[in-house]
């Protein structure tokens, strides 16, 4: 009995240490619980803190943990680390550490706004580049500088250098003018001294030229009388032969020569009287005709026109010189006028005369050229003028720029055209070859009217080249 009692007993104590123990561990669970609660809300609220510092998802970029690795070294927090770093930054930026980040922003791009730059370094960079290209044109400008004040020191010595060489020429000049003045003195008395014996020579010279005066009116009379007798006479000839006029034949109307043999056993080659001694060329040309009353003009109509001139017609042939004598040459024809069709026979005989304008046994003609020509072929151009000149000068010819009494013969192309007169804003060479133009018409105008008032032969083109040989002989000028 009793030692059940004993089980009951530990039991009951064991079944009120169990009670203990679950109360407690209920208890130790209800506090455990609160703790944990509590320490989730603070967990929480730190993390809400922390979010607001850093994110979990900006914890792992590689900036962050670069900048978290060395706030440890420093021992510092990563908060306080930028903060450090942001009061460095403003402080470098604009001189205090107490700018927020958006001041900071405002000033630094109110800096960089009138510079044009993006952002600070390179607009600093860039600076600096416009600094040192100042600072090198500031060098240069002071080389320059240093260069210059040597030029004019160099030119300040040559100054007074020329200086005193000019005084001592000055003085050398004044030394001369007195001389000068001297002899001035001089010849002064020697001018009066000539003047007078001028005076004397004057007087005498006037006595003379009176008695030589009053001769002169004596022949002069003498003379009229002569002169009234002799047109006397000519009237009284003109009376006895009318219609007919006393004039001197035209000198191009004059021939040069005549063929004296004709061999066509050698093949149209013929024989004329002028040789060495006549100043003949070889390849100089002539014109053939029967005899010289051919060689005058006669009206021809231009069909492109229906306007009628005068022209030379063309002599039976055209002969060139081959060889040359002492008073003969021989000569080929090489222009004939064919007797029938397809035939290149000449119809030259003995006797017949030969022409050619520029040429004369006797003397030389003297040519005055004006107009344009083309002796090629085509439009007439001033460069022409070059051609007649050529043909003109190779045969002995002289070609003179003026019109006097000693003029022979004025060759007259056409008219130079005359562009349109170019308004007052044209160039200087538009105007000045407008001016050239002008004149050259001017002057063509008027050697076609002081040649015709003065009876001077005048030929065209046509008959300059009929004239001399030339007409015929092909399509440009020379070219056989």
């Amino acid at each position: 009995m009793a030692r059940s009692s004993s089980i009951s007993t530990g039991v009951g104590v064991l079944i009120a240490v169990l009670s203990l123990a679950t109360l407690t561990l209920f208890v130790l669970t209800l506090v455990f619980v609160g703790q944990k609660q509590t320490a989730e809300q603070q967990l929480a609220a730190f993390r809400q803190e922390t979010d607001e510092i850093i994110r979990a998802s900006e914890r792992n970029l590689g900036s962050v943990r670069t900048l978290i690795d060395s706030a440890k070294r420093d021992n510092r927090s990563l908060v306080g680390a930028l903060t450090e770093q942001f009061g460095d930054i403003s402080q470098l930026v604009s001189g205090s550490r107490g700018d927020s980040l958006t001041s900071l922003k405002q000033r630094v791009e109110g800096a960089l706004r009138p510079l044009g730059g993006s952002n600070l370094v390179s607009t600093l960079a860039d600076q600096r580049s416009s600094l040192a290209r100042s600072e090198q044109r500031a060098r240069d400008a002071e080389a320059a500088a240093a260069a210059a004040r040597s030029d004019l020191e160099n030119q300040n010595a040559l100054v007074r250098q020329q200086g005193e060489q000019s005084k001592t020429t000055i003085d050398a000049l004044n030394a001369q003018v007195r001389g000068y003045r001297q002899e001035l003195e001089t010849f002064r008395g020697d001018v009066q001294e000539a003047v007078e014996t001028a005076g004397a020579e004057i007087e005498r010279t006037t006595r003379e030229a009176g008695e030589q005066r009053a001769r002169d009116a004596d022949q002069i009379a003498r003379l009229g009388g002569e002169l009234a007798a002799a047109q006397a006479r000519l009237r009284e000839l003109q009376g006895t032969r009318p219609g007919e006029r006393l004039v001197a034949d035209p000198e191009f109307a004059l021939v040069d020569g005549q063929v004296t043999v004709v061999d066509n056993a050698a093949g149209d080659v013929v024989f004329i009287n002028r040789g060495r001694r006549d100043r003949v060329f070889l390849g100089q040309t002539f014109e053939v005709y029967s005899d010289g009353s051919q060689v005058r003009p006669v009206p021809v109509l231009d069909p492109r026109t229906g306007q009628t001139s005068e022209e030379f017609p063309p002599g039976k042939a055209a002969i060139e010189i081959i060889a040359i004598e002492d008073a003969t040459s021989r000569a080929r024809v090489v222009r004939p006028r064919a007797r029938g069709v397809g035939s290149r026979a000449h119809s030259i005989a003995q006797g017949d005369v030969i022409v050619n304008a520029v040429y004369d046994p006797a003397k030389v003609y003297r040519f005055l050229i004006a107009g344009d020509f083309n002796l090629r072929g085509g439009t007439p151009t001033p460069l022409g003028r070059d051609d007649v000149r050529a043909l003109i000068t190779q045969w002995g010819g002289q070609v003179v720029e003026t019109l006097s009494g000693e003029v022979d013969f004025v060759v007259l192309g056409e008219r130079p055209v005359v562009p349109p007169q170019p308004a007052g804003t044209a160039s200087t060479e538009v105007i000045s070859f407008f001016v050239q133009k002008q004149n050259e018409a001017g002057q063509y105008e008027r050697f076609l009217r002081e040649a015709t008032g003065s009876e001077i032969p005048i030929l065209n083109q046509n008959r300059l080249l009929t004239l001399t040989g030339q007409a015929g002989l092909g399509a440009a000028f020379g070219a056989r």
